[in-house]
């Protein structure tokens, strides 16, 4: 019984993992849907059809030949040496947890390429903000500096100091 339990959960949880990975993505690229998708009532909804569905993963447990035990030798989990088992092992089990990992993984990858991108927009706003500023301020830095008002070629370097600056950083 203790095994099933353990494979109920351990499904549960990397199920779990993709639907995280797909609330994550939403959120950051589709807001207006993630709300509608993803609210209080639909999330439950989810949790319990996804639950639902996992029984079977318990439920295989009591088919004979196809138990999830524990080994008390070598203190260690495994499925039963049969066909059963085998396919369990290696084709569910181990194969299909490494396809709900990669589904994941490339979801969070493009959830984090997408986050890449704003915070370089962000930055790039950032930096622009900061490129006017030293625009218009940096005659008074200049005469704060060196103590005296910038000529016209002092005024030259500084905007256009500036400007390369903003350009050669974005």
């Amino acid at each position: 019984m203790g095994g099933r339990i353990i494979m109920y959960g351990w499904f549960l949880v990397h199920y779990t993992q993709v639907v995280l990975a797909i609330n994550r993505f939403m959120a950051i690229n589709c807001p207006v849907q993630y709300n509608a998708f993803f609210s209080s009532t639909n999330t439950k909804r989810l949790l319990v059809v996804l639950g639902i569905y996992l029984l079977w993963y318990f439920l295989v447990g009591f088919i004979d030949g196809c138990h999830f035990i524990f080994l008390q030798t070598n203190w260690q989990w495994t499925f039963e040496q049969t066909q059963c088992g085998l396919i369990l092992g290696l084709y569910l089990d181990f194969y299909f947890t490494i396809g709900l990992v990669l589904i994941s993984t490339i979801i969070d990858l493009r959830t984090a390429i997408s986050i890449y991108h704003f915070v370089k927009s962000c930055m790039s706003n950032v930096v622009f903000i900061v490129d006017l500023s030293l625009f218009f301020l940096g005659p008074t830095i200049y005469q704060g500096l060196l103590g005296k008002t910038p000529d016209t070629f002092g005024t030259f370097v500084i905007n256009t100091l500036t400007m390369e600056a903003h350009h050669g950083v974005v």
